[in-house]
């Protein structure tokens, strides 16, 4: 038997190998009786305090179904909660997406909060719920309708046929439950996937809609209308929560950050901005550089954001706490063309940046040196879109000159160049998984290939040919375009949105949600 002090910690104390703990009858009191070999999770109040090294605190993940052990991650007190959750993601190898903890009956949701201020101690428990959707492969087309497959043997479960013109994207809800998509119809629908059928439809008057996603809980959708505004709408009965206005010219995407509470934009007048998912309310301008904002991403937990303009170097900016405004963090420089698109890996560790030339540079997202970087070559041309496997190991890249190539990361090698479409890839991503990838074409096929060794599993064939009539931005009209039986616009697998590639300047086939 030991007895502790709870005086001035605040929780019960509990250790690996303690069979029960309970509260002395004076509040401050514990008992506890230890039995090799038995393993009793932390309470949810406390957990085991290492009273020789409070530096540093071992947090045990346990899976929330089966109660079996993840992972235990070593971290500082002062450490935020995202880092706790990286390593989860990293251990069950998913998407940070795909990544919910709790602390007793809590849910640890601000990934700025620090592991101090939520209550984790050393030795304490939480609870990790990983989200490991089916293999259902959702591609959207310029022929107006969007596709639900199965991965296993390339069957078409649903065709969602509600629009008049191209659908620009689509997107799976964060449950998989339902999809959104967006036309050039001016609508975006929003699609129960039990019985196909149209729950809302969010209509702003709008002639053309670029992108729309789901916030992370799955409540709000954010949209990109083709003019100077972004617009969130109530998912479940389709009211128009805000309209973000401010900037000056065409909104060129917009997304959510990872918590939720925040969003951004990037426009064609050179900015990107942050808004109150709230109140719709601007909270910070960051000037991007160049003729337009080609890049504004967020890095997976919401602390760190990517953005680049129409010039050679991308700004990485950084969120020091909740409230707090985002200040430039880094200046990336170094290539020799213009910046084209980039991407954060899932942990967040490091990032990919490319440029028209088709260079592309992996560099860690904390302060490096020029031996941490590495510069991949294989491309000839512009570089259109960038994906990393959910462990980081492997990355995929897509490119106007041809075929896409599968890299390592370790080393910065090609492992295979993806041959078999037969026309440009328009977009690509990893099974949530990582198992495979998927590409999606203008030759109007969606296909599947083993990430171990890029060999060719099946393709997915639709009806339609190709999309590639959209002109640059400046040059679209303000008008409802012909519907066309002409090309697979994008592809993705739920939890694991599409990063859409475009031609040079065509926006409206890039989607807004996280890789």
């Amino acid at each position: 038997q030991r007895l502790w002090s709870l005086a001035g910690w605040g929780g019960a104390v509990q250790s690996e190998g303690f069979r029960a703990v309970e509260r002395g009858q004076d509040g401050n009191k514990t008992v506890s009786s230890k039995e090799a070999n038995i393993r009793q999770r932390p309470v949810a109040c406390g957990g085991l305090f290492n009273f020789e090294d409070l530096s540093v605190l071992t947090v045990f993940v346990y899976k929330a179904l089966t109660g079996e052990r993840l992972t235990e991650v070593r971290l500082q007190p002062s450490d935020p909660v995202s880092r706790l959750q990286q390593a989860t993601a990293q251990a069950a190898h998913v998407g940070l997406q795909r990544v919910s903890l709790l602390f007793g009956s809590r849910p640890l949701v601000d990934g700025l909060a620090t592991l101090a201020s939520v209550g984790l101690s050393d030795g304490a428990g939480v609870d990790a719920v990983v989200t490991v959707p089916g293999r259902l492969v959702l591609t959207s087309s310029a022929d107006g309708t969007a596709r639900l497959w199965r991965a296993e043997d390339g069957t078409c479960l649903q065709t969602i046929d509600g629009h008049e013109y191209l659908v620009t994207s689509a997107c799976f809800s964060p449950d998989g439950s339902a999809v959104a998509t967006a036309s050039l119809d001016g609508l975006v629908k929003v699609w129960r996937l039990e019985d196909s059928s149209c729950t809302c439809i969010l209509d702003g008057q709008d002639y053309q809609v670029l992108s729309a996603s789901f916030s992370p809980d799955g409540c709000r959708i954010i949209t990109a209308p083709l003019d100077e505004t972004a617009k969130i709408w109530c998912a479940r009965d389709g009211a128009c929560l805000a309209t973000l206005r401010g900037h000056r010219d065409v909104v060129l995407a917009a997304r959510f950050a990872p918590d939720g509470q925040t969003a951004v934009t990037r426009s064609a007048d050179g900015t990107s901005k942050i808004w109150s998912v709230s109140d719709g309310q601007c909270l910070q301008t960051l000037w991007c550089g160049g003729v337009e904002a080609r890049l504004a991403i967020f890095s997976p937990d919401g602390v760190m954001l990517l953005t680049s303009g129409s010039h050679q170097t991308a700004l990485l900016w950084r969120c020091e706490g909740p409230g707090s405004c985002f200040t430039l963090a880094r200046t990336l420089s170094g290539h020799e063309a213009e910046v084209s698109c980039g991407a954060f890996s899932p942990c967040g560790g490091f990032m990919a940046i490319a440029a028209v030339n088709g260079a592309i540079k992996i560099c860690p997202v904390g302060e490096a040196t020029g031996q941490d970087e590495q510069v991949l070559h294989g491309h000839a041309s512009r570089v259109t879109g960038l994906a990393f496997s959910p462990d980081a190991a492997l990355m995929v890249s897509t490119a106007s000159d041809g075929p896409p190539r599968l890299w390592s990361t370790k080393d910065g090698t090609c492992v295979c160049a993806l041959e078999g479409h037969d026309g440009e890839v328009h977009s690509v991503t990893f099974s949530p998984d990582g198992s495979m990838v998927l590409t999606s074409s203008a030759d109007g096929t969606a296909r599947l290939w083993f990430a171990e060794d890029g060999s060719f599993v099946r393709a997915l064939v639709a009806t339609a040919a190709v999309c590639s009539q959209l002109a640059s931005r400046r040059d679209w009209p303000l008008r409802k375009p012909p519907k066309t039986d002409r090309g697979l616009a994008s592809a993705a697998c739920p939890g694991c949105p599409l990063r859409s590639a475009h031609r040079p300047g065509c926006e409206a086939l890039k989607s807004s949600a996280e890789p």
